[in-house]
């Protein structure tokens, strides 16, 4: 999630205002610089997490540009270094494209990179994947371009809507973020305002338009419409808060809070100190996930499920529990978010697990094969966790080992990612009961998960079932959770404690301290839906829980 790149359409430059590649001249010679939207950056889903793609759309005027319509580069991190890779390749020659370019996820781990025709009513796109990018077939609807002025467009944050802001003109469209069919129109307004900038909100229900530094107008689909008094933009930016984020030029920032309701929301300013937005912001392609992927614990015929799910910042993603369905590879299923199947004979199974986001309701898969053997080498009885006394004791028993050199004790604290801690002996081949005890003497304070690793004579290993135990002197309970609403933070078994609420980026987003009494805390009604994360710290311990908001 830290910035390694960044480009203003003319200049490359890394974290430390290095250039990496001057685009103003030479072989570049572009004129992205004056463009109202004319440059967004993405991963390579190929190499999502060390390279990246930069295109960018140039002046309509095309002024004495070498490379007029649009381009894209390519750059590459090695160890921190982000390096020139290759471009301009040209995607479009023609002077005549608009001045804007978006990008948005197809649903796949790939994106779509949208522009418009000047003076006609062609849309343009491309899809970015793993084989590199190939451009769909030109789509002709709605009102015809301007033949000069700026525009800008932009997909909204579900992938479900695409809007263009071109001369006076707002119209927005069902998108289909799987094929790039662009679809019914869902709105249409005449604003009266230049085509500069264009923003949806975090739900995609209300659209957000300024000319150049104009005060900010709202079209809600369906009906609605009205003005931010005090604000002004060119282009605007939703930012991963769910606020809007305009640039009237000058030394500041400004921000639209609570977008989803234009008739309460708010406006306000953030001081840069020196230097200016002049006329740009970022464009940010949101809801773009690593694809989803199935984490397995195989013990003898016994599999444990889950998910993993984050996007390229490594952040876990909202999901809805109550869409999770499993299909095993055996004829049965389960709608379980982790479950736990046992299959009746050996062999290898083709598994699968559907479920939908829970911030657009996208339906998204995974796949995996697993391979089983029922002639376990341990037949597991039990294996329990207590916390007391400032230890976690762990115990477990069996019925009968086969083989059985040794159990290695590992750790997480997200049920995904285990360490090892230590090493139990095993009883070899024996039928008998055995009982086994290992007590980790400097566990993790708050939730920590427990799994066994019993390894055979050969190296062969097998895993245990996880368990989860709270390391936690004082009882900290959270209800709901995920909340539409509010989330109420009960603590009991401390004297004080202090409550900590970030957002993804690390921004404190809530704070109470110095609770003397302890009583219920609630909070939350004026966040906007995302993950969030709850730190509670009391005089001995530390606690950590992941809070969504829907």
């Amino acid at each position: 999630g830290n910035i390694a790149v960044y480009s203003n359409t003319m200049q490359v430059r890394n974290v430390a205002n290095n250039s990496i590649r001057d685009l103003r001249s030479g072989a570049d010679n572009t004129c992205g610089g004056s463009a109202t939207g004319g440059g967004v950056m993405i991963p390579d889903p190929a190499r999502p997490h060390d390279t990246y793609y930069l295109f960018i759309a140039n002046d309509v005027t095309g002024g004495n540009c070498g490379n007029k319509g649009i381009n894209y580069y390519k750059f590459r991190k090695n160890g921190g270094v982000v390096t020139y890779l290759s471009g301009p390749t040209n995607l479009i020659a023609s002077p005549n494209v608009d001045e804007s370019i978006c990008a948005g996820s197809d649903g796949n781990g790939n994106y779509w990179i949208a522009s418009h025709d000047q003076a006609s009513n062609k849309f343009k796109l491309w899809n970015v994947t793993a084989g590199g990018v190939s451009a769909r077939a030109d789509q002709a609807i709605g009102p015809s371009g301007v033949v000069t002025g700026n525009s800008y467009i932009k997909i909204s944050p579900c992938q479900d809507k695409i809007a263009w802001h071109g001369g006076t003109q707002l119209v927005v469209y069902a998108f289909d973020r799987a094929t790039g069919t662009i679809g019914a129109e869902l709105g249409a307004w005449g604003t009266a305002i230049h085509g500069i900038g264009l923003e949806f909100s975090p739900n995609g229900n209300t659209i957000y338009v300024s000319g150049m530094g104009t005060e900010v107008k709202w079209y809600t689909i369906g009906g609605g419409s009205g003005t931010i008094a005090g604000s002004g933009s060119w282009s605007m930016q939703l930012g991963p808060d769910g606020k809007i984020y305009t640039s009237p030029g000058g030394n500041s920032i400004g921000v639209i809070n609570n977008p989803n309701n234009p008739a309460t929301t708010t406006y306000g300013s953030v001081s840069l100190g020196s230097g200016s937005t002049f006329r740009g912001l970022s464009n940010i392609a949101w809801l773009n996930p690593n694809k989803p992927e199935i984490d397995t614990s195989i013990a003898g015929c016994k599999v444990d499920f889950n998910h993993l799910f984050k996007n390229y910042y490594n952040t876990n993603i909202g999901v809805n529990n109550g869409s999770f369905n499993w299909n095993f590879g055996d004829g049965k299923s389960s709608t379980s978010v982790a479950p736990s199947h046992t299959y009746d004979s050996d062999g290898t199974y083709n598994v699968t697990v559907t479920f939908k986001d829970a911030t657009c309701g996208h339906t998204w898969s995974a796949s995996t094969s697993v391979e089983v053997d029922c002639s376990m080498p341990v037949s597991w009885l039990r294996f329990d966790g207590e916390y007391k006394a400032g230890s976690v004791i762990l115990e477990w028993a069996t019925a009968s080992e086969i083989n059985n050199s040794h159990f290695l004790i590992e750790r997480s604290i997200d049920g995904i990612s285990f360490t090892p801690i230590g090493r139990v002996e095993g009883s070899g081949t024996t039928s008998d009961f055995r009982y086994y005890k290992y007590i980790d003497n400097s566990p993790v304070f708050g939730k920590a998960y427990y799994r066994l690793r019993q390894v055979d004579f050969d190296e062969s290993a097998d895993l245990s079932n996880i368990i989860e135990v709270n390391a936690n002197s004082s009882i900290i309970n959270v209800v709901p959770n995920p909340s539409k609403e509010n989330f109420t933070i009960s603590i009991s078994g401390a004297e004080s404690a202090t409550i900590y609420v970030t957002d993804v980026l690390g921004k404190l987003v809530f704070e109470a301290t110095s609770i003397d009494e302890l009583k219920n805390i609630t909070f939350g009604d004026d966040l906007p839906e995302g993950t969030y994360l709850l730190n509670v710290i009391t005089q001995d311990t530390s606690y950590t829980e992941k809070l969504i908001k829907e």
